[in-house]
């Protein structure tokens, strides 16, 4: 797990297209589409570099991306001391990576 931090993208990386419409992929399946994947910081500058007329891309952060696996084990259907243990252990590994999750392991602020 890295976080990018580049100041734009480069000039392939601005169109989802170089990647989705590969003729290889095209023959997998018909609904194609790409997350960007950036620190929170990037976020908003990545979302303006991104040309897309075919809305096929979203563009999440590092920090977002954890929020979601640290809430999603916090619904796990287990008991409570090891959906805590599944959340905390998914938030440790984040900020292992200097990544602080947007939703914390219970107890946190």
């Amino acid at each position: 797990m890295h976080c990018y931090l580049a100041e734009s993208l480069g000039e392939k990386d601005r169109d989802p297209a170089y990647y989705l419409d590969i003729e290889e992929l095209m023959q997998t399946t018909s609904r194609r589409s790409l997350i960007y994947l950036v620190d929170e910081a990037k976020k908003v500058a990545v979302q303006a570099q991104v040309v897309d007329s075919k809305h096929r891309h979203g563009v999440l952060s590092w920090q977002e991306l954890g929020g979601l696996q640290v809430s999603l084990a916090r619904e796990l259907e287990l008991a409570e001391p090891f959906k805590s243990f599944m959340a905390g252990m998914i938030q440790y590994q984040f900020c292992q990576k200097n990544i602080r999750p947007t939703v914390l392991g219970p107890d946190q602020k």
